[in-house]
């Protein structure tokens, strides 16, 4: 099915969940594999808290830590945006 689908739509893009990579390893000449080594999320796609949990991998956070991180977030996030924009993040400053 999903050969012939992709046969009459070449443009046509499926996303399967293929936990056991059945399906990666029947299509290979159609298949992008993301595993854990490839996948690369933007950090501001996350809520602070589950950002919090990745970055402390599970110790305690300190109100200070996800206070700057409150911060420093969406000025990183600009700054991605923005790279030439002429804005540093550094220790101490406002951004």
């Amino acid at each position: 099915l999903l050969r012939k689908s992709l046969a009459a739509r070449p443009d046509l893009r499926v996303l399967i969940l293929d936990p056991h990579n059945e399906f990666a390893a029947s299509l290979p000449e159609h298949c992008v594999r993301v595993d854990s080594t490839t996948l690369d999320l933007p950090f501001w796609m996350f809520k602070l808290e589950e950002f919090a949990e990745v970055l402390f991998r599970g110790r305690e956070t300190v109100p200070e830590e996800v206070d700057a991180l409150r911060d420093l977030i969406p000025a990183a996030k600009n700054l991605y945006r923005n790279p030439n924009s002429g804005t540093y993040l550094r220790r101490g400053s406002d951004a």
